[in-house]
């Protein structure tokens, strides 16, 4: 006989527990199951809703629920007849307890039930499925996160079949989970959960999505392991090549990049290029100015959001200087990036479709040709300009905070 806490019981006897309002006071039975441990809460249930249920025939974890939210409207309009773990009325108390828990929670977490992990989650994890939301409540994995399964399936195997436990710290996986392939990264924990036979029913997870914290990290290095390099050279020249060679250690974000400076007339000459070399069609080794251009407005680099700007992102695949750039020019290397406007305006410039213009573009640890590079114009004096043109990564989208960092 499970005995039960003297403060457990005396909250129970001093509430309700039968009585509808008390029913969605979620406050109130998440306190009472912070309290007893599974036995004791199972125990508890088969005594107040078991001989003697509550309500009429409502139960906890029938299609009415104690509480509200999106994921609890999922599961009572699911069809439950389409899937192998039939209706919510049929379910054992174990399981009913461990999917109520689960919805309950604030903290993102989803179970996987059945060999074939069929996939519950709770309001807070919703926002890491992204637009495949409304397809996934119940639906085998496989279909839920089909690009990653094998991945997540080798991690589930040994807990779901073996009673094993896993933990991942940061770890890293590509989703399709808003129309391109996303570097994304994950710190989620994997335990079994019992049934009161001791059987394993389900594996649960609760996890934290760290994308945002590991992109800064590394981002944060590379900005310091400029400096550094910046620091030590004694001439530009040393400069500019110190400063690109610095950011080969990170190849994910920037997959390659060039520096121009401007010499003594009206032309950038290449200074430096890191994952790519001179010669290459999207390397131009000098590019000819063909009026003197006003200075950048501050001796930064600068924003490159399109609105505060306006300055409307540059397509190298669709815009007229494209074509240009095929021909022979008095202005050489000056069609194939937005030079022009970057100086003109003093702001970056965003460029897409960079990969239907060049072939053979690095893509640094994907593998993969970026599509969208960025120009950046530096005013070092109000003679001296600077241009630097940097890929970026194919993984993430260019963003306001990756252009912040």
């Amino acid at each position: 006989m499970v005995l039960f806490h003297e403060e457990a019981v005396a909250e129970i006897l001093s509430k309700d527990i039968k009585s509808a309002s008390l029913l969605k006071d979620t406050r109130f039975l998440q306190k009472i199951t912070s309290i007893l441990n599974d036995d004791e809460i199972r125990t508890a249930l088969d005594v107040i809703y078991g001989s003697k249920p509550a309500l009429g025939k409502q139960r906890i974890l029938t299609p009415n629920f104690a509480f509200e939210s999106k994921a609890v409207t999922l599961m009572r309009n699911k069809d439950w007849s389409t899937t192998s773990l039939g209706h919510p009325d049929t379910w054992s108390n174990d399981l009913k307890m461990l999917v109520w828990t689960t919805l309950a929670s604030h903290f993102p977490e989803h179970i996987l039930l059945g060999s074939d992990y069929k996939f519950i989650y709770n309001d807070a994890y919703m926002p890491i499925l992204g637009d495949r939301v409304d397809t996934s409540f119940a639906a085998p994995l496989s279909q839920v996160w089909g690009e990653i399964f094998e991945e997540i399936k080798a991690i589930l195997d040994p807990v779901y079949f073996n009673g094993e436990k896993k933990f991942i710290d940061n770890g890293q996986f590509i989703l399709t989970r808003n129309g391109y392939k996303e570097e994304t990264y994950f710190t989620f924990s994997e335990t079994p959960c019992y049934g009161s036979d001791g059987s394993i029913i389900g594996v649960r997870a609760i996890l934290m999505e760290t994308t945002g914290a590991v992109l800064h990290t590394r981002r944060m290095q590379s900005l310091r392991n400029l400096d550094l390099a910046s620091i030590s050279a004694t001439t530009m020249a040393d400069a500019c090549t110190a400063s690109l060679k610095s950011l080969e250690t990170n190849n994910i974000d920037i997959p390659f990049g060039m520096l121009y400076l401007q010499d003594k007339g009206h032309h950038l000459v290449c200074r430096s290029t890191c994952g790519i070399e001179i010669g290459h069609d999207a390397v131009p080794d000098m590019i000819e100015l063909p009026v003197p251009h006003p200075p950048s407005r501050s001796p930064r680099i600068m924003s490159t959001s399109s609105s505060t700007n306006n300055i409307p992102p540059f397509n190298l695949g669709s815009t007229p200087n494209s074509s240009r750039s095929s021909s022979p020019s008095p202005y050489p290397g000056v069609y194939e990036w937005p030079i022009l406007a970057a100086l003109s305006s003093g702001e970056s410039m965003v460029v897409n479709q960079i990969d239907e213009k060049f072939s053979g573009l690095p893509g640094g640890s994907w593998n993969e040709a970026p599509s969208t590079a960025v120009v950046i114009p530096i005013s070092l004096t109000e003679s001296i300009q600077v241009v630097l043109i940097l890929g970026v990564n194919k993984r993430r989208i260019y963003d306001h905070d990756f252009q912040q960092s």
